[in-house]
């Protein structure tokens, strides 16, 4: 369940529930009893997701692949962030890898809404 994977991240990571769950517009009910069980809506796993941006989406909806994906956030010189891919170590400064990198996540946030829809549609078909 998406629920657990998300205690799952927040343990891993360390963070405070309760501070996390205020950021995401939820309480710790929402998470414990027979509520674990229910399903959370798109808006839900957006907020998660843009409070978590390093949570491999697809790890998170379907519990396939790597927990964090290997994405990071760095600060420029002004203090402005920058979505950067730092497997080389290098940082970034060139527009078009921005740019490039804008379009993947894009590109994946099409795909969260297709496996979305999928979810929705099997929860309806139960």
């Amino acid at each position: 369940m998406i629920k657990e994977r998300i205690i799952q991240v927040l343990r891993y990571k360390k963070l405070n529930k309760e501070n996390f769950f205020k950021e995401i517009g939820m309480t710790s009910a929402n998470f414990r009893g027979n509520a674990k069980n229910s399903p959370l809506n798109s808006d839900a796993i957006e907020n998660i997701l843009s409070v978590l941006p390093d949570v491999n989406p697809e790890w998170l909806l379907t519990g396939h692949g790597e927990m964090l994906r290997n994405i990071q956030i760095i600060e420029n010189v002004s203090g402005n962030g920058i979505v950067g891919n730092n497997v080389n170590g290098g940082g970034i400064n060139d527009v078009s890898i921005v740019e490039g990198l804008i379009n993947t996540i894009k590109k994946q946030n099409d795909h969260i809404e297709s496996l979305l829809r999928i979810i929705e549609k099997k929860q309806y078909e139960k």
